[in-house]
């Protein structure tokens, strides 16, 4: 990378071969709703729209990750404490279940 990367959690580089070493950079953080990418297709072709968001909730809902995944364990890598806070707020609040 000639220039530094902008301050993000998370970074999609995507090329045309015949644009290279020239890349679109898409970056997010953590808070942010997954981007769109445009996707090169072969020379000649437009680049298509791949929406990451719509793909991510997808997988997860028809997958069924609500029920497999435990949202008490701490995440690795670790996000930073304000990180930390805000995904706090964003689950549920779980009670504690009565015998």
């Amino acid at each position: 990378m000639i220039c530094p990367l902008p301050p993000a959690d998370y970074c999609a580089i995507v090329s045309r071969r015949q644009r290279r070493p020239r890349a679109a950079l898409y970056a997010w953080t953590v808070r942010d709703r997954l981007p769109t990418v445009l996707v090169p297709l072969k020379a000649g072709d437009p680049d298509v729209p791949l929406e990451l968001q719509v793909a991510f909730t997808t997988v997860y809902d028809r997958a069924r990750y609500d029920l497999s995944l435990n949202y008490d364990l701490d995440l690795q890598p670790p996000l930073g404490d304000d990180d930390a806070a805000w995904v706090r707020g964003l689950l549920p609040s779980r009670k504690p279940q009565r015998p």
